[in-house]
């Protein structure tokens, strides 16, 4: 979690917070078991599984630009 949030805070100039799925998110029992996970880091939508749900276009190159600068953090570690 620490490579997205420094990616996030890179891509977006600002803390992005963390928060919590929903209580049947996959990422909550891995959590539970000790395992660190992410759930995800997503585009800015509205209408969440309803009739009028959609994204926000222009959040998505952010988005992949997070995932992107996270992927080099978690590489550069490696080599360390």
């Amino acid at each position: 979690m620490a490579a997205l949030s420094k990616a996030a805070k890179e891509v977006c100039g600002k803390d992005v917070p963390a928060k919590v799925a929903g209580p049947s998110n996959i990422g909550n029992y891995l959590a539970g078991q000790g395992i660190e996970t992410i759930c995800g880091f997503g585009v800015t939508y509205k209408g969440l599984h309803a009739t009028d749900e959609c994204i926000e276009l222009a959040t998505i190159a952010p988005v992949l630009k997070v995932y992107q600068r996270a992927v080099e953090i978690l590489l550069s570690a490696e080599k360390q």
